[in-house]
């Protein structure tokens, strides 16, 4: 939902949108009162404004070095580079356990998320989290866990610069919560499905030129593969799942949610709606 969700006003009797489902299973609604209990409680905040382009090619610069091998970029003429992962549960088993024989994200980024992200929101009232952190982190377009782009079945190939973003912890959590999700949906499949994701970066602008790690709606789409023509949902799964992420929302995530998530998928499995 990207936490569009607190900025609503209803009325008496309306509902105020929470979340949504990835795969579109169902979304939770809040009434006014419960909805402002949750935000005061949880001390939730306005989205940040994604930095401007040139503030992030400078930042960028600094990083790597002017014209560094290392710090490719995008522009809004050129689009984004798509990232087009196959998720198997053969590679989701061969990257379990793996992810600490490659580089972190700040050794291939040049620089931890947290510095990046109050360089660039240091002046600004509340940017930081009650805790006193900066609430930034860096982010996979394209999971590690899904075991590498493309076809490969290496998962080496999602640890690199092109496929990592600047987010808020927040983006990060509801990446999270939608990458349990598709990795359960694959996993429940016991070995008959799989799926295709596809990631590209949303420019809201005309921009020259951005490094490649800023992005400020990541578009996420999930195409399932492989469920039998008589499941009960096949019609409602050809299009696959779609979301654009706001990677600079700070909307929680509950843990219900992603309760929700888990158990009536495993239900919808048991009773065969998948085949």
């Amino acid at each position: 939902m990207d936490g569009e969700g607190k900025n609503q006003t209803p009325h008496l009797n309306e509902t105020i949108l929470w979340s949504e489902n990835f795969l579109g299973l169902f979304e939770v609604r809040l009434n006014a009162h419960d909805h402002h209990v949750i935000c005061d409680r949880m001390n939730v905040q306005g989205d940040f404004l994604p930095p401007n382009a040139e503030a992030c090619n400078a930042e960028d610069t600094k990083m790597c070095g002017e014209g560094s091998a290392a710090r490719p970029t995008y522009s809004s003429d050129t689009g984004s580079q798509g990232y087009t992962s196959t998720i198997t549960k053969a590679k989701l088993e061969g990257a379990a356990g793996k992810r600490t024989h490659y580089a972190t994200q700040n050794v291939l980024m040049k620089k931890s998320a947290t510095e990046l992200g109050a360089s660039f929101f240091e002046n600004m009232q509340n940017a930081r989290a009650p805790d006193g952190f900066w609430p930034f982190e860096w982010l996979h377009r394209s999971a590690f866990r899904f075991g590498g782009l493309g076809d490969s079945d290496n998962p080496g190939t999602s640890q690199v610069r092109s496929n990592l973003v600047l987010g808020t912890s927040q983006a990060n959590t509801l990446m999270l919560r939608i990458e349990n999700h598709i990795t359960e949906f694959i996993c429940f499949g016991e070995g008959n499905l799989k799926g295709v994701l596809e990631t590209a970066i949303v420019y809201p602008q005309n921009i020259p030129e951005a490094p490649t790690w800023f992005a400020p709606k990541l578009k996420y789409r999930f195409l399932p593969l492989n469920i039998p023509e008589n499941a009960l949902l096949y019609q409602d799964f050809q299009a696959g799942a779609v979301r654009d992420i706001n990677l600079f929302s700070r909307h929680p995530t509950l843990q219900i949610e992603a309760r929700l998530d888990h158990y009536l998928l495993k239900e919808l499995f048991a009773q065969g709606y998948f085949g």
